[in-house]
């Protein structure tokens, strides 16, 4: 056997596959460290995340709710004291068109 033929043989098939399994494991190992400095950072900020958004939703609350809750007091108060204008109105709509309907049939 000659040299060209041992190398193409033996020692270029070892090399590529030895060069293979190398760079899967050091991909694995790259993928491995890495994803563990980046998934407690990423749950870290989720977590802040969270916590900011529950946070602003509670001062939100906290300021715009007395002005809601004086709002539909407000809006109560004023569908009370107009009932009776209301019902008036209504009542007069009711005869005015009673009597519009009495004066068709007299026609």
């Amino acid at each position: 056997m000659e040299l060209s033929e041992i190398f193409m043989k033996y020692v270029l098939p070892t090399a590529i596959i030895t060069s293979i399994i190398m760079s899967l494991v050091i991909y694995f190992m790259v993928q491995r460290i890495y994803y563990k400095k980046i998934d407690p950072k990423l749950d870290k900020t989720a977590e802040r995340i969270g916590r900011e958004v529950e946070e602003g939703v509670k001062r939100a609350i906290e300021e715009y709710l007395p002005k809601l809750k004086e709002s539909v007091k407000q809006g109560l108060v004023d569908g009370v004291t107009d009932v009776p204008n209301m019902t008036n109105k209504i009542t007069s709509d009711v005869i005015k068109t009673g009597i519009d309907l009495l004066g068709a049939r007299k026609k």
